[in-house]
């Protein structure tokens, strides 16, 4: 029942993904209910139940019928769904790489040791401050914990952060903590409106911008930067008033199914269609540019975008960064 955990499809295969008809990822909502409240956040409602296991199977398998080889398992908070153990490894067993974002504010050994057996590849920890403040209890001093389990885990662990008003004197400690801690970290800028946008007022776009900037001088230096270097430059483009030209791939590339089951773009662009009538031809009809696209702040909606255009592009500008961090290992392990 258990699945072997892998990271990565193998990169050639990867990077031709990136060039068919077929889906690559999708993001399959395991609950819509959360232990947290944050108050950016419109993703969480605990009125509702669980989706049902047998549910989340099916979803599973339509994902995987057509094609996609990454999905992302999310919320509310995907640690309180009963079966969130079982649900990581029949996703395994389907052959798909699986991923979940989490605040880990729930993580005890038993359950880190269950989705380790279950074959879970990476984990996504949601990290906007150093102390928490009445908008977001997602905070370093709060998740130590979880996170010193997870420095032992095979799991590949990454700490993502939010840039909004609440957590700006904080979020550049942020980065230098998880940086220091050993995980890979990135801060992005928050979408919260109704049309996914940047949510940066005028004052605070040179300190988000400053924040970009910054990861790029990381990336540049070797350091483990999550955010790749083809949506850093996305950001900073935006945040320094520009429009990139690029068209959006969501409902096309990458999707997301809803706790109730319904097929969603993305998790802003939803819709009312049940994701069990959805194949093929349906997703090919998304590969379009997008009114909303205009301003979008969706990372993962960039991010494959950006992809997608450009796979070999896309991919040799992370060599750098890359080559950089194995000599600064090598060097660290020889000192």
């Amino acid at each position: 029942m258990r699945g072997s955990r892998h990271h990565e499809i193998p990169w050639l295969a990867a990077l031709a993904r990136g060039y068919d008809k077929r889906p690559m990822h999708a993001g399959l909502y395991v609950t819509d209910r959360c232990n947290l409240s944050c108050s950016y956040c419109g993703e969480n409602d605990n009125s509702v139940p669980h989706p049902s296991f047998d549910d989340l199977k099916q979803r599973i398998d339509k994902i995987s019928a057509l094609g996609v080889t990454k999905v992302a398992l999310a919320g509310g908070e995907p640690l309180l769904h009963p079966d969130i153990v079982e649900v990581v490894a029949y996703a395994k067993g389907k052959g798909l790489t699986v991923s979940m974002s989490t605040n880990a504010l729930l993580l005890n050994p038993k359950l880190l040791k269950g989705i380790e057996e279950a074959g879970l590849d990476a984990l996504q920890v949601s990290t906007d401050r150093i102390t928490p403040s009445d908008v977001t209890k997602k905070a370093l001093k709060l998740q130590m914990p979880a996170l010193k389990l997870l420095r032992g885990s095979p799991i590949k662990t990454h700490l993502s952060g939010v840039i909004c008003a609440d957590t700006l004197d904080q979020i550049g400690d942020v980065l230098k903590q998880g940086l220091a801690l050993g995980f890979p970290t990135e801060l992005r800028p928050i979408h919260a409106d109704d049309a996914g946008a940047f949510r940066v007022p005028e004052g605070e776009r040179l300190k988000t911008l400053e924040l970009i900037e910054l990861q790029l001088e990381l990336k540049r230096r070797g350091c483990k930067v999550h955010g790749t270097t083809a949506v850093l430059n996305h950001y900073r483009s935006r945040l320094q008033g520009h429009e990139p030209e690029w068209s959006c791939v969501s409902g096309y590339k990458i999707f997301f199914v809803s706790g109730s089951g319904l097929f969603w773009p993305c998790s802003v662009l939803r819709t009312e269609i049940p994701f069990d009538r959805i194949g093929l031809k349906d997703l090919w009809q998304w590969n379009k540019r997008k009114p909303c696209q205009n301003g979008c702040g969706i990372a993962c909606a960039i991010q494959h975008s950006l992809y997608t255009a450009s796979p070999l592009s896309y991919v040799w500008g992370e060599i750098p960064a890359r080559v950089r961090r194995a000599l600064s290992k090598k060097s660290e392990e020889g000192s």
